[in-house]
């Protein structure tokens, strides 16, 4: 059940001061703050993305390209590496062969990359990291 906070504030304030804001209670310990201030309204939400599901891709092979089909309607997906002190490199495109060819983008083994925002219908990872023996790490929230 969400909670509501709403706290309204000195009316002898300065122009373009705050007038008033309200704090919603997200899942866990996020919230939503929406600041009313002369001509509008200034949102800040963290980043949800409904429910996450995790994908562990077992990378056992240095070079090859691994791949991960995302969920319809996916909001926003994290990538890492389990072994983050491995020193490994990590590829993500977003077409076959891509990791291998380009474009792609790259993360060190203590770095997650990750896509907030999105609007999909389907999308598939590519992924491929230059050592052997990685677990990948994928979470996604649809």
């Amino acid at each position: 059940m969400a909670k509501t906070i709403a706290a309204y504030l000195d009316t002898k304030k300065r122009p373009n001061e705050v007038d008033e804001f309200t704090a919603t209670s997200l899942a866990g310990d996020k919230w939503a703050l929406d600041v009313f201030v002369a001509g509008g309204t200034i949102s800040f939400s963290p980043a949800t993305g409904g429910t996450p599901t995790v994908y562990n891709i077992s990378a056992a092979l240095a070079g090859t390209e691994y791949n991960q089909v995302l969920n319809a309607n996916t909001k926003r997906f994290l990538i890492k590496l389990r072994d983050s002190g491995s020193g490994a490199i990590t590829r993500v495109a977003y077409a076959a062969g891509e990791t291998t060819t380009g474009p792609y983008v790259t993360f060190p083994s203590n770095a997650t990359y990750e896509e907030q925002g999105l609007d999909s219908t389907g999308l598939t990872i590519y992924i491929q990291t230059d050592l052997a023996a990685q677990v990948v790490e994928i979470v996604e929230w649809v």
